[in-house]
This record gives structure tokens, C-alpha cells and sequence, in this order.
């Protein structure tokens, strides 16, 4: 009985000394940890460079070259379009073999009637092209009052490979042996150089303008007449290239009162290829077909 009591009051003591070591252990402690973001990597700094700031000379301006202004072309008849002239040929160009006379070295220009115009009596002839008088011819047969007018090559520039191309090749050519056609007179000419020579006939009055005279296109030269040897009113015009320079005291022939110069010159015009023809409607063609 008594080791009975003493084995209860062992095993009490047992476990009111677990208990006792129970309450004196610290209650469990809940931890959370922080987690510290990590230290933010400063952006690098780049800075800013500004380019450096040039002042540069402003451009000399340069002045872009001029257009080379086209020839004009004028009509060789007063009040009378240029795109006209063809309505009014009365005698076309109808070249000859070269050396002879016949044919038609020109062209005639003629109406009895057009538009508002009842006549060509005293209707003015203008110059087709500027230039340089080189002759007047004061009423010899067959040009009767006529005008010769040069223009430079370098006028026509833009013409020239055209003309001479609807002209005869170069190189002289005797005169048929039927042409009474003395040697001219000696002159002092570039013969290396073609100029326009532009011849207008059968003036009514002496031409208004004189040898040496500087001319503007449109210039008055005269008067529509039948002088020389002509038959109706009309203006007779001639084109050739020939050496520049050439100066024509008159010329003249088919007459017995034609002296030996007046013959020479006639005949270096016409027949020698010295001077070489081409329809002067082909100048007309021209600025017809340069025009905007």
C-alpha cells in the first residue's frame, strides 16, 4: 500500500514537472522575412551634345545663264501673217542647173485681192531678218528698185545647218557660155564665213534706205511695185549664203546700157554658185515650226 501511494505521488510529480518545463519554453516565434528590393541601378547619364553650331557664308548667288533668245522672223509684207504668205505665191522657187538663168530665183508674193485689201498698191515691205544693206539697185533691169540685205552668220545661227543644207553644195561654177559674164571687181570679203543675203525686187520708189544702214526685222525697206522687168505688182524675194562682206554697187543685165560691174555682180549672184540659192519660203517654214 505504501509503495502504491509512492509510485502516484512519482508519477504526479512527474508530470506536474512537465508541465512546469513546458510553460517556462518561449512560445514559438513567427518570423516573415523582409525581402529588401534590391538597389535600383542608376540610368546612366548620357548627356546631351548639341552639334556644334556653324554659321555658314550664305551662297553667292549665281545668275543662271540666259535663254539664247530665237531669231525673230518677220513677214515681208505689211498687215500679211507669216502663216498667209503661202496663199499669196504667185510664182514659186523653181531653181535652175546650176550656171544657167533660167528658172526662178525666187519667189513672187501677189494678190489682187486679200482679206480686207483691194489692191498692193502702196503696201509696205518690210525686212524679214535684221542685218546690214550691202546694195541698192536704183530701177535696173531685172530687179528694177532693190534692196540687198546681209544678215551675219552669227544671227542665224540656229538656221544656218537648215539653210545649207536646202541650198546647192559649195563650189564655183562657170556660167553657161550663152551669159555675157565678165570678172568682178576685186573685193576684200570673207569667204570662209556664209552670211544670208536676202535681195527684195521690183520696188515701186527708191528704196528708203540707203548702203551701210543697220536694219531691225519689220523695217521699213519700200514699197509693193512692178519695176525692172515686171508685169503686175508683186515682191520678188531672193535667199542665198554667200561669203560675208560681199558689197554690191547695183547689178544689172539683159540691157545694153548695163556696164561691165553691173554684169559681173548680176551674174556672181545668179549663176557662179558663189552665192547659193534656196527657197526663202523655207525661212518662213522655219520659224513656223520653231514657234511655241
Amino acid at each position: 500500500m505504501r509503495n502504491r501511494d509512492r509510485a502516484k505521488k512519482l508519477i504526479k510529480a512527474f508530470f506536474l514537472g512537465a508541465w512546469a518545463l513546458a510553460a517556462c519554453q518561449p512560445a514559438p516565434l513567427s518570423f516573415t522575412p523582409t525581402v529588401q528590393p534590391a538597389p535600383a541601378t542608376p540610368s546612366p547619364v548620357i548627356p546631351t551634345i548639341s552639334a556644334p553650331t556653324a554659321t555658314l557664308p550664305a551662297p553667292t548667288a549665281t545668275a543662271a545663264p540666259s535663254p539664247e533668245p530665237s531669231l525673230e522672223i518677220c513677214s515681208p509684207l505689211d498687215g500679211i501673217e507669216i502663216s498667209d504668205l503661202p496663199q499669196i505665191i504667185s510664182n514659186p522657187f523653181d531653181a535652175p542647173p546650176l550656171g544657167q538663168d533660167d528658172g526662178h530665183h525666187g519667189v513672187d508674193l501677189a494678190f489682187y485681192r486679200f482679206g480686207d485689201r483691194v489692191s498692193m498698191e502702196g503696201l509696205q515691205i518690210h525686212a524679214v531678218l535684221p542685218g546690214k544693206v550691202v546694195g541698192v539697185i536704183a530701177n535696173r533691169p531685172p530687179y528694177g528698185y532693190a534692196v540687198v540685205i546681209e544678215t551675219a552668220p552669227e544671227t542665224i545661227a540656229s538656221l544656218l545647218p537648215n539653210l545649207a543644207q536646202a541650198a546647192p553644195a559649195l563650189g564655183a561654177v562657170q556660167p553657161h557660155p550663152a551669159l555675157n559674164c565678165p570678172e568682178p571687181q576685186q573685193q576684200t570679203y570673207d569667204p570662209a564665213r556664209e552670211s544670208l543675203y536676202l535681195l527684195y525686187a521690183h520696188m515701186a520708189q527708191p528704196p528708203l534706205v540707203a548702203p551701210g544702214d543697220e536694219i531691225v526685222c519689220g523695217q521699213t525697206l519700200g514699197e509693193v511695185g512692178t519695176t525692172g522687168m515686171s508685169v503686175n505688182l508683186h515682191l520678188h524675194l531672193e535667199a542665198r549664203l554667200g561669203p560675208s562682206g560681199y558689197r554690191f554697187a547695183s547689178m544689172a543685165h539683159y540691157e545694153n546700157a548695163a556696164s561691165q560691174d553691173e554684169m559681173a555682180n548680176y551674174c556672181l549672184w545668179r549663176v557662179t554658185n558663189t552665192f547659193r540659192m534656196f527657197d526663202p519660203m523655207l525661212l518662213f517654214a522655219l520659224q513656223t515650226a520653231d514657234a511655241p
